[in-house]
């Protein structure tokens, strides 16, 4: 993992932001991980995560449905509509799936 992205070195997210910025541009793939885990983190800014989820999608990450999928589930409203807008653009039924829960139960904002 890239010491900029793994928590550990008291940067600011603007820089971290930046830094997976720098990380789609070079396709560096190989820190999917860091990423995954970014995304995940519950605790981390919003800007962060989404930075994250949207590098995820573009390198086709191996693992990007079940990530989607726990992210869908947030307690974050912005990362779930971020996570559910992904997924339906990945399509097929897991895509139908998303969207039908985002009607049942959904918050307004997710409705929309």
């Amino acid at each position: 993992a890239l010491p900029l992205l793994d928590g550990k070195m008291m940067i600011s997210d603007s820089v971290r932001i930046a830094a997976i910025g720098v990380i789609e541009k070079l396709g560096l793939n190989e820190t999917s991980t860091a990423l995954r885990s970014h995304a995940k983190e519950a605790s981390g800014r919003t800007d962060v995560r989404i930075a994250a989820i949207r590098a995820l999608e573009i390198f086709k990450d191996a693992e990007l449905a079940s990530t989607l999928k726990a992210l869908s589930k947030d307690d974050n409203e912005t990362i779930r509509r971020e996570a559910r807008k992904i997924q339906a653009r990945g399509g097929g039924a897991d895509a139908l799936a998303a969207l039908a829960e985002t009607l049942q139960s959904g918050t307004r904002g997710e409705k929309q």
